[in-house]
């Protein structure tokens, strides 16, 4: 029986593990910055408008050393509505090799959740060569929801 119940223990323990590996782990608290091959995280915040009902996740980024000849840049924000389908955005390092880019208006947006911004420097032949990860923390108090017309969800 005693090793019936250790052999149940340990797949059930595997399936919970192998669940878990599989999705993201989401994080929680303030923003960190995050810092890779080609980038460092210098803003990365959600903004929120006072007379309409949107936000829009930002990112802004410094060069950690100059981007390869001929690649291009691909910023996935995390879509709150479907965190499966990402909004694309293409971006362009400006002279001094910083992007600063932000996502389409979000209609709602959950509060005290982080959200996941993925940067992928893109060569010449399409290959990834780098992915920049920055999760964005977003909570907002009751008090300020009042001021905001941004739809703030919990």
């Amino acid at each position: 029986m005693k090793l019936l119940v250790k052999l149940f223990t340990l797949v059930f323990s595997s399936i919970v593990l192998a669940k878990a590996s599989a999705e993201e782990v989401r994080p929680s608290g303030p923003t960190r910055p995050s810092q890779t091959e080609y980038f460092t995280s210098a803003v990365a915040m959600v903004l929120v408008a006072r007379d309409a009902p949107t936000s829009i996740l930002a990112l802004s980024l410094l060069p950690n050393k100059p981007l390869p000849v001929g690649s291009s840049i691909l910023v996935e924000f995390e879509d709150p509505a479907d965190n499966k389908s990402p909004f694309m955005v293409s971006g362009t390092v400006n002279e001094k090799g910083e992007l600063h880019v932000q996502s389409p208006k979000i209609e709602e947006i959950r509060n005290k959740r982080a959200y996941l911004t993925r940067t992928k420097v893109i060569g010449p032949d399409n290959q990834v060569l780098s992915e920049h990860i920055q999760w964005i923390w977003f909570e907002m108090p009751d008090v300020m929801r009042k001021v905001y017309a941004t739809k703030v969800v919990d």
